[in-house]
């Protein structure tokens, strides 16, 4: 193996991660390059630079908001309550950040359903800027669960 490209070598499954897996590092590449080893738990404990998330979705229209860690509603040119809803997921510990962008047309509101809902059962924003963190913990831990909450209602 040791012979191998690593653009040869197999794709690991995310469900395949571990704390204990490790990287190939070179360090200080632009001075006296070293190749080392990280341990993935190392990694995350210890990131150097700010985490930005680039799954943005924008909605405008009523429906699901599954596909999306962060969800841009427009909100300036709807006609009527804005429906969303977030199914069950499969991934404990998967985040949804839901952030009302533009000023919502009107008298119409944003109101949200998460399919299991720790807290209750919707959030409703009626303002520009209102925002919720939500964060899947499981059926058996409530479902989805309220990790902070700006200007929303909770139901």
């Amino acid at each position: 193996m040791a012979d191998k490209k690593i653009t040869a070598l197999t794709v690991m499954a995310g469900s395949e991660v571990s704390a204990t897996d490790i990287l190939h590092v070179v360090d200080d590449p632009s001075g006296t390059p070293v190749n080392k080893r990280l341990a993935i738990s190392s990694l995350f404990e210890n990131i150097p630079t700010h985490l930005a998330i680039n799954d943005i979705v924008t909605v405008n229209a009523s429906g699901n908001i599954n596909d999306g860690g962060i969800i841009a509603v427009d909100a300036d040119s709807i006609v009527a309550n804005l429906a969303l809803s977030i199914s069950d997921s499969s991934d404990a510990g998967e985040i949804k950040i839901i952030v009302i962008a533009t000023e919502p047309a009107s008298t119409h509101d944003v109101v949200v359903t998460p399919g299991t809902f720790n807290n209750g059962t919707t959030i409703t924003f009626t303002d520009k800027g209102d925002a919720c963190v939500l964060v899947w913990l499981g059926s058996a831990l409530g479902g989805w669960n309220l990790l902070t909450n700006i200007g929303g209602t909770i139901a």
